[in-house]
């Protein structure tokens, strides 16, 4: 018995320790995005469904010999493919086909040790069931979930803080060898029991099966179609939920294991014991957290930070327990356990395959949150009546569950209600007469609103460039790049007061927005942009100005900013920029991968003597200034800040710069010196490197309510209507 308890929690702790890993390691190379971890998410539940697959065709089709045999050579191809490392040669030459290039790397990369992997949970609990008639293998099912929990806090805590990506890829490999071993020593001992005491085992199992089949038949199809949809549905926001977050924050690991830890947290407490679950609190919990995030999404950009993370999560929480929680009491008898196992990882894929690629090319905006919500209110309900209906002799219910399952039914009516308007709003919002596009693909969504002044691009819900409407106006540089702005100061003097100005200016862009850095081109200067998101630039070329109408030579290069700048090194592009802008966010989420130590020595390299890496570090919960200042003084590289107020000025945001420079005549420039400010606080400071980056000492972290009373002022006092 301990030998399968051993072999279940090792097995879940490197089955979730290894996601967060591999995500890691390729999160660079297709742009730091959310997009990464949802794809990773996305090949993890459909390989389990293949690992339960296995587990419930051996256990049905093979004697215990050839269960073991199996089992150990496939261990044993495994570990010649260790360590699992994901190669270089394994980066994309462009932003095209994201998804399908992430899943076919992780195949090739992981496809073995983690199939097998997730085959061990209802395998050993097969065997269990079978040398150990007389327990309980669903508390080995909690246990595994447990192991998993495990290695998912222990990720951003431990692991990813103290050890390199090499090694944790080195230690993970070595505790996978240990873990083969453990589980070819359970499969002989499985297989070495006697022929005899197999036989008496599988009498005796006749006998009780036949028993607990006379009082609870196979399980019926409305039961399996119970089972496949309270697992997609929590599926469904755990990915929803990650894919808010780590939009409007950043894609990192907290962020990915916070939903997915509190999902994992379901199962454990749902599955070691019925009383865990106690519907009243956790339904009470699903009608709050639900309401509550119907005004978080109403409300925007403008929520604080702690009440996104802990509103967003509630909801996947609450939504994941009494979906997980009435599915417990749907459990089948111990002859249909890997059939139930094998449904639970399908309904969890078809979740996946719904957020990953379903959704994005259905629909225009993220609609899966509030849909989810909706499913999991209606479906746990239904759960409830269909379990309290027939747990009752009579097929009547008594008053008592009759006035509970009332009360629950009205106060969950209410709750959808509320979503249900949340996601008319975010509907009509995409439908007003000001949007002129709208756009949806792997790394989110671009709006396109045209105004009597202006039109304006939303990556998100976050404003990413506008551009004035009268001809004599839109190639004026607006939003962030505005001539007081510290990228304002910093070409302005390289156009105007440098020694070399009248030469032609080599622009590097990371980034593209709505070209807004065109409209400070001349007609020598050349500008070449790295954009990942060719959505991106097919807005910006069909409804803005800036890209057709600049006087400078524009380049696009489709792809990762990294990832290019470094591939064109190795071909021998000796381009070198004169001012380099990395300001790449997707809605207000930062790319970590462009802000290390990694990236900065990189942009070294790419700069002339004379030339400024101008960093745009303006964010509404994180301060990202001290980062720079501490990479630049690592590379041996100056830096001033440059924080602008915009004022009533309608042409400018306001924006804060970190520039990087050995150019001391533009470091002594007098506009500079009176336009740069103070530093932060030191206190919001960080080293980020490719194999640490942690954004804990850089939240602005507030727990006003501004926000929350605005939204009721506004819904209550001013009538709704377009922009």
């Amino acid at each position: 018995m301990i030998r399968y308890a051993a072999t279940i929690f090792l097995s879940a702790f490197l089955l979730f320790q290894v996601q967060p890993m591999v995500a890691r390691f390729i999160l660079p190379w297709f742009g730091g995005t959310s997009l990464v971890w949802t794809t990773c998410m996305l090949f993890f539940q459909v390989v389990l469904v293949l690992g339960y697959s296995y587990s419930h065709l051996i256990t049905r089709r093979l004697v215990p010999h050839q269960q073991w045999l199996l089992h150990t050579f496939l261990l044993l191809v495994a570990l010649m493919l260790l360590p699992v490392r994901p190669e270089a040669d394994w980066k994309p030459a462009d932003g095209n086909f994201p998804t399908t290039r992430i899943l076919i790397l992780l195949s090739a990369c992981i496809g073995l040790p983690f199939f097998l992997l997730s085959t061990t949970g209802p395998l050993i609990q097969a065997w269990q069931s079978k040398t150990h008639p007389h327990r309980s293998p669903f508390r080995l099912f909690a246990l595994s979930n447990a192991g998993s929990l495990l290695a998912l806090l222990s990720y951003p805590f431990i692991f990813e803080r103290f050890f390199s990506l090499d090694a944790q890829s080195a230690t993970w490999s070595l505790a996978f060898a240990g873990f083969a071993a453990l589980a070819c020593f359970s499969g002989w001992q499985y297989r070495s029991l006697t022929q005899l005491a197999v036989e008496n085992r599988e009498r005796a199992l006749a006998a009780q099966h036949a028993r607990e089949d006379a009082e609870a038949p196979p399980p019926s199809w409305p039961r399996i179609f119970q089972w496949l949809v309270l697992t997609m549905i929590p599926s469904v926001l755990l990915l929803a939920t990650t894919n808010l977050m780590t939009q409007e924050v950043g894609s990192i690991p907290f962020l990915w294991i916070l939903p997915l830890s509190l999902y994992l947290l379901s199962f454990i407490i749902c599955f070691e014991h019925p009383r865990w679950y106690f519907r009243p609190l956790f339904f009470a919990l699903l009608f709050l957290s639900a309401t509550f995030s119907a005004f978080l999404l109403e409300a925007g950009p403008e929520a604080t930070l702690v009440a996104q993370i802990v509103g967003y999560s509630l909801a996947c929480f609450a939504s994941a327990m009494c979906c997980h929680g009435e599915l417990s009491r749907l459990k089948p008898s111990y002859e249909h356990l890997t059939l139930f196992y094998l449904l639970v990882a399908i309904g969890g894929a078809l979740g996946g395959i719904f957020v990953a690629i379903v959704a994005p090319r259905i629909f225009v905006n993220f609609y899966e949150f509030q849909l989810g919500l909706i499913a999991a209110l209606v479906f746990s309900i239904f759960a409830y009546g269909y379990h309290v209906r027939g747990s009752d002799k009579k097929n009547r219910m008594g008053h008592a569950k009759l006035i509970g399952y009332a009360t629950t039914l009205f106060f969950g009516l209410i709750s959808v209600w509320i979503v249900s308007g949340s996601l008319f709003s975010v509907w009509l919002g995409d439908h007003a007469k000001s949007v002129i596009s709208k756009t949806r693909n792997e790394y989110g969504t671009l709006t396109v609103k045209n105004y009597t002044d202006w039109r304006k691009l939303y990556n998100g819900r976050i404003e990413h460039g506008f551009q004035a409407n009268d001809e004599l106006q839109r190639m004026v540089p607006t939003s962030y790049y505005g001539i007081e702005s510290g990228l304002g100061v910093a070409i302005d003097f390289l156009q105007n007061r440098d020694e070399s100005a009248a030469a032609p200016l080599e622009f590097g862009a990371i980034g593209l927005g709505v070209g807004t850095i065109c409209g400070w081109g001349r007609p020598q200067d050349r500008i070449r942009f790295y954009e990942i998101n060719r959505a991106v630039q097919l807005t910006a070329e069909e409804h803005f100005y800036y890209l057709s109408e600049t006087p400078a030579k524009v380049e696009i290069v489709i792809g990762d900013a990294r990832v290019q700048l470094e591939r064109e090194l190795l071909a021998g592009d000796q381009r070198k920029f004169d001012v380099l802008v990395a300001d790449a966010f997707s809605s207000d989420s930062i790319p970590i991968h462009l802000l290390t130590l990694e990236s900065f020595r990189l942009y070294k390299q790419r700069l002339t003597p004379r030339g400024v890496i101008a960093v745009h570090t303006s964010n509404r919960f994180l301060e990202l200034a001290n980062v720079a200042k501490r990479l630049a003084e690592e590379i041996g590289m100056q830096s001033v800040i440059v924080d602008h107020s915009a004022g009533d000025n309608p042409f400018y945001n306001s924006s804060t710069w970190v520039l990087v420079t050995n150019n001391q005549a533009f470091l002594n420039d007098a506009q500079l010196t009176s336009a740069s400010s103070d530093w932060p606080d030191e206190r919001y400071s960080a080293f980020w490197t490719d194999d640490y980056a942690s954004i804990v000492p850089l939240v602005q972290w507030s727990l006003k309510w501004d926000w929350f009373k605005e939204l009721i002022s506004e819904k209550f006092e001013r009538p709704e209507g377009d922009e």
